[in-house]
């Protein structure tokens, strides 16, 4: 039977022992007196079964397995190859309330990038489970290779959009207003990965959420056409040799057409998108002449 432990600091591990005798007579006393350091029994621990990082923290870094050489806030946890275990958050019923989950539990931005997938089960009522978020470290993702996958999950979810938390386009060349479009959206490259080349992968994707950089949620509906392939190709506009060219859009401008060709939405404020509801068209964006919106337009 697993043990979970919730830390002080955040982490979720789950201990499932295979060597009872890894625990000595006497040992809370030691532990208590510092003639057995915390760290040695943790150690005791990794070696007597499979210690596991569900959600990292500060002093669990990263997922996966614990070895038995942990050292405190050193070392990280390792995913076994092939290995597939993923923890997940309560059932909501929309999806929105999914995504609001992974989330709140974000916190504020420190320099960590992170993601997340939502998951959707089948019934009439419908439910929606989040997986709670790993760290990366932005585009291209190594995690989202091993998180985006058709299986296997369990019975009856399968999954249906991206969350991404805090990444950010910084890899546009872009100067000045448009800078700030860089920083609180991403590229139209990696926006294209999620939910196109998803979809093309086979994943049933029917929507994206992102936590910005700033504190805001977006979420945005895919209308799978062809003007929106079209604006999200990178060919002509992108290069693994030469990065960016001439004809990459702005940031603005593809942002103005995501609202035009799908939904994109404001559903939680941050510092920078600090209206919520629908972006259209004609909305003027942050930052720009008169960029405030005089209504909430949800």
């Amino acid at each position: 039977m697993p043990l979970y432990l919730s830390c002080a600091d955040g982490a979720l591990l789950r201990f499932v022992v295979r060597d009872p005798r890894f625990i000595g007579y006497g040992d809370d006393v030691k532990l208590r007196l510092r003639l057995l350091t915390p760290r040695d029994f943790i150690r005791r621990m990794a070696a007597a079964g499979e210690l596991r990082i569900l959600v990292p923290s500060e002093h669990w870094p990263g997922t996966g397995i614990v070895g038995a050489d942990w050292q405190p806030g050193r070392s990280r946890g390792v995913e076994p190859a092939g290995d597939n275990c993923r923890a997940l958050g309560p059932v909501h019923a929309h999806q929105d309330d999914a995504a609001g989950f992974v989330h709140a539990r974000a916190g504020r931005f420190t320099g960590q990038q992170a993601i997340s997938a939502l998951l959707e089960g089948g019934g009439v009522m419908g439910k929606h489970v989040p997986v709670l978020a790993l760290p990366d470290n932005g585009f291209p993702s190594a995690t989202a290779a091993r998180l985006f996958v058709t299986g296997p999950w369990p019975a009856g979810l399968q999954v249906r959009a991206a969350h991404l938390l805090f990444h950010a386009g910084l890899d546009q060349p872009q100067m000045g207003v448009e800078r700030l479009y860089c920083e609180h959206f991403l590229s139209f490259r990696e926006l294209a990965y999620y939910i196109h080349s998803l979809k093309q992968q086979g994943l049933a994707i029917n929507g994206f959420y992102l936590t910005a950089r700033d504190g805001a949620l977006l979420g945005y509906e895919p209308r799978f056409d062809q003007a929106e392939y079209n604006l999200l190709a990178t060919t002509g506009k992108w290069s693994g040799e030469s990065g960016y060219t001439m004809f990459a859009p702005d940031p603005s401008h593809v942002l103005a057409e995501l609202a035009r060709t799908g939904r994109l939405r404001v559903l939680h404020t941050g510092e920078f998108w600090t209206l919520r509801g629908v972006l259209r068209v004609d909305l003027k964006l942050p930052g720009s002449p008169g960029g405030r919106p005089s209504r909430d337009e949800l």
